[in-house]
């Protein structure tokens, strides 16, 4: 009760907080263990480690940012980054985002000397990454670690997306065109799965026998037509198919990559003390 009379309330979480991997790969601790060492009756350090580097941390959700924020259900069939970053996720390949939970999927951690340097890590991880199910938050937070603002920390608030949000969330032509060819190629595969031939979902049919003309290329060749029981070219290019893809694509509603446009939680940054 503050002297005026007036009451004032403050939150205590006795728990670890979403944000404590920041801490860990600023501070080289183990946050967990401490905990159980603890409660173990062992005691603390007796000295915190000096602080090293800048680490960043993105909330993957699953979640449409550009439909005021719906949360979003249905089959994750792949989800993982690039090597170099943490991941921090209880799901798996097949795992269902349902209704009765909180629908963040992951939170992902990029460490490195600078800010400057995380914040560039972050979003390059989060680019490549494979997230095929539900739409997400993923372009939203690509665009919000490469915006200028969060980039340098100029004005940077909590009023960012509510002067940001509507630009941050646009869908360009040229992003259009490429969700259609994704959503093209993601069909292409998904008929060739349910083929005659027996495709499945998960490995690519054995190559079937064919004859070629005398004095012609065999299909496959150096020609760039595709080799028997492989899958259509752009389902190749995009990646939505069960065959190892040159790119994976991750902006297509129709191949489950993301959102027309991206969705929640911006990363979190934070700097040694």
């Amino acid at each position: 009760m503050a002297a005026d009379g007036r009451a004032h309330f403050l939150e205590m979480n006795t728990r670890l907080q979403v944000e404590h991997p920041v801490t860990e790969e600023i501070y080289r601790l183990d946050l967990v263990a401490l905990q159980i060492a603890v409660a173990e009756g062992q005691p603390l350090p007796a000295a915190l480690p000096a602080p090293h580097g800048h680490a960043v941390e993105a909330r993957l959700y699953a979640e449409d940012p550009a439909a005021d924020w719906q949360p979003q259900t249905g089959t994750v069939h792949r989800i993982g980054v690039p090597a170099g970053v943490r991941l921090d996720s209880g799901l798996t390949d097949g795992d269902t985002v349902s209704v009765h939970y909180d629908p963040m999927l992951a939170k992902v951690v990029a460490w490195a000397p600078t800010r400057a340097e995380a914040v560039r890590k972050l979003a390059g991880a989060l680019e490549r990454a494979r997230i095929h199910g539900p739409v997400t938050n993923r372009d939203l937070l690509v665009r919000s670690l490469r915006h200028p603002a969060f980039a340098t920390a100029t004005g940077l608030d909590t009023g960012f997306y509510d002067r940001h949000l509507d630009a941050l969330t646009t869908t360009g032509a040229d992003d259009a065109a490429h969700d259609g060819l994704c959503a093209l190629a993601a069909a292409l595969a998904d008929a060739h799965g349910r083929s005659r031939f027996g495709a499945s979902a998960t490995s690519p049919p054995a190559p079937r026998p064919r004859s070629t003309p005398a004095g012609t290329a065999p299909t496959g060749s150096a020609t760039g037509s595709a080799a028997p029981g492989s899958p259509p070219r752009a389902s190749r290019a995009c990646g939505c198919s069960p065959w190892p893809p040159t790119r994976w694509c991750w902006r297509s509603t129709g191949c489950g990559g993301r959102s027309p446009s991206p969705a929640t939680a911006t990363g979190s940054t934070s700097t040694p003390r």
